[in-house]
């Protein structure tokens, strides 16, 4: 990973980043944006882009920035890793929802 490249917390607070890609022979940089995945487990981000990249550069930033990434053919996991395993790193915002909502009343749970 290159010195500049955010990290997973600077993409997941940005929701976007451009990421130095080897494509077509040259290095480029290309625009990946958070996309919300929703399983029945749970959801969980994932870096998305529209534009075809090699299979082996969506392997690399999955396994550097350790979150799946989606381009246009193919879904790509970190190594050993599933969609639950990254259920957790939305877990706040689904606590703030639930907060502002005013979750459960006492009346409701007699």
């Amino acid at each position: 990973m290159e010195p500049d490249e955010p990290t997973l917390e600077q993409i997941l607070e940005n929701g976007s980043a451009e990421l130095r890609i080897h494509r077509k022979g040259m290095f480029q940089r290309v625009l990946f944006t958070v996309k919300k995945v929703h399983e029945p487990y749970g959801t969980y981000p994932m870096l998305f882009t529209d534009r075809v990249i090699d299979l082996k550069e969506a392997v690399r930033i999955a396994e550097e920035l350790r979150i799946p990434v989606e381009i246009p053919h193919a879904k790509v996991y970190p190594r050993g890793k599933a969609g639950n395993d990254f259920v957790h790193l939305l877990k706040e915002e689904k606590h703030h929802a639930k907060k502002q909502t005013g979750g459960w009343r006492e009346e409701e749970l007699r």
